[in-house]
């Protein structure tokens, strides 16, 4: 998400008037500045949808986890409880 978001930094700093250097600069800074925020539990309220990967990927990776157990290292069991999870 911070890529997206920084894309456009450096070509914004240059027009303002920065030279590469400091605009190179500005842009990790900005994009450093951004990632820390978005990492945090304000990121996800200023972005909601954030959160909802989270829980969906851990949810994602409970269900796996449950699998593996039931599975007990048989990895043709593992296979197939994920086959027929995706039907």
């Amino acid at each position: 998400m911070t890529g997206i978001t920084v894309a456009d930094s450096f070509s914004e700093a240059k027009e303002s008037g920065l030279s590469d250097a400091e605009a190179a600069v500005f842009t990790l800074v900005y994009g450093l500045g951004e990632y820390g925020i978005l990492s945090t539990n304000l990121g996800e309220h200023i972005l909601p949808e954030l959160r909802a990967n989270k829980i969906r990927w851990q949810n994602i990776a409970k269900t796996l986890a449950g699998f593996k157990e039931e599975a007990k290292g048989d990895s043709r069991k593992f296979y197939q409880k994920i086959v027929d999870f995706a039907k």
